[in-house]
C-alpha cells in the first residue's frame, strides 16, 4: 500500500511540474523541450504524441516516447530552438551538426562552418557553398517586403568516424507544408539518432517491432555507417501554421505560391500559367 501511495505522489507531483510549465507563456507549443527543466520533465525534446502512459489514464500507447504527449505540431520557431538545445551538449552534438544553407541561422549570411553557421557547430569544414540566395520565398509583409527563411539540414552521423565510405542520405520532410508527417516524424527520427547514446539505445536495434529486421542495424551501426540528411524545404509553408508565431493555416505551397514538389522548370516553360507543364505528372511542355 505504501508503495502504490509512493508511486501516486510521484505521478502527481510529476503532473504539477508539467502544469506549471504548459501554463508558462507559450502554451500553444507542442510542447518541446528547450531547457535541460524542459528535457527532464517531457522525457523527449520532441515528445511524441501519445506519450505519457506511465504518468497519465487515457489515449496514450505503450510505444510512444515522452513523460507529457504533444498536444500541438512542432512549430517553426521552437523546432530552431530544440535544435539550439540539442546542439548545446557534446554527448549529442558528436552525433549532431546543423546546416544552413545560406551559412548563418537568423538575419545575414556567411560562409563559414562551426557556431558562425549555427551555435554548437563543430565541424571545420563544408560539404556545400553556402549562398545569400540559399533562402525560402519567403512570406509577403505589409511592408511589401518577404519575410524569408532559412532553409536548415541537420547532418546526423558519428563524427568520431571518418566520412569516407560512408553512405549518404537525404530526407525530404513535408516538402507540401500542410503536410505535417514528414517533419513530425522525421524530426522524432532524428532525435533518436542524436540522443541513442545518452538513452541507452546505441546498440539497440532500430527497428525492434519488425520481426523481418530484427537482426538489422542498430542505432550504432547506423551512425557509424551513413550521413543522414534531414532537409526541410517549405519553412514557407510550415511558418505559415504556426500558431506561437500567427500562423493559422499550414500551406501546400512556398511564399510564391509555388509547389515546391511539382513544379520543377521542365524545356519550354517561362512563366507561371505553363505550371502545369512544369509539372513532371503533366509530362514536358510542347514546346521543347
Amino acid at each position: 500500500m505504501e508503495a502504490n501511495q509512493g508511486g501516486f505522489v510521484r505521478r502527481v507531483l510529476l503532473l504539477l511540474g508539467l502544469v506549471s510549465l504548459l501554463a508558462a507563456p507559450g502554451a500553444l507549443a507542442s510542447p518541446v523541450a528547450k531547457s535541460d527543466a524542459e528535457y527532464t520533465a517531457f522525457g523527449r525534446v520532441f515528445p511524441d504524441p501519445l506519450a505519457a502512459c506511465s504518468v497519465v489514464q487515457g489515449v496514450c500507447s505503450p510505444n510512444a516516447q515522452g513523460n507529457v504527449p504533444a498536444t500541438q505540431f512542432i512549430q517553426w520557431g521552437e523546432f530552431q530552438q530544440a535544435l539550439q538545445y540539442l546542439n548545446s551538449k557534446p554527448e549529442w552534438r558528436r552525433y549532431l551538426e546543423v546546416l544552413v544553407l545560406d551559412g548563418k541561422i537568423g538575419e545575414g549570411s556567411g560562409t563559414q562552418p562551426g557556431p558562425a553557421m549555427f551555435p554548437g557547430d563543430d565541424l571545420r569544414s563544408l560539404e556545400f557553398t553556402p549562398k545569400p540566395e540559399y533562402v525560402s520565398a519567403g512570406l509577403p509583409t505589409s511592408t511589401l517586403e518577404r519575410r524569408k527563411n532559412d532553409l536548415i539540414v541537420p547532418r546526423v552521423t558519428d563524427e568520431t568516424v571518418p566520412d569516407k565510405g560512408k553512405k549518404r542520405y537525404a530526407l525530404s520532410l513535408s516538402i507540401h507544408g500542410i503536410e505535417r508527417a514528414g517533419v513530425e516524424g522525421g524530426t522524432r527520427a532524428m532525435e533518436d539518432l542524436v540522443t541513442a547514446a545518452t538513452s541507452g539505445r546505441l546498440s539497440k536495434p532500430i527497428l525492434p517491432m519488425v520481426e523481418k529486421f530484427r537482426g538489422g542495424p542498430s542505432f550504432g551501426d547506423v551512425l557509424k555507417s551513413t550521413i543522414v540528411y534531414f532537409t526541410y524545404p517549405n519553412p514557407d509553408g510550415w511558418l505559415r501554421g504556426s500558431v506561437t508565431q500567427g500562423g493559422v493555416f499550414f500551406q501546400r505551397y512556398n511564399g510564391n505560391g509555388v509547389d515546391v514538389n511539382r513544379d520543377w522548370p521542365d524545356s519550354g516553360s517561362r512563366s507561371a500559367p505553363t505550371a502545369a507543364s512544369r509539372s513532371p505528372r503533366a509530362g514536358r511542355s510542347q514546346a521543347s
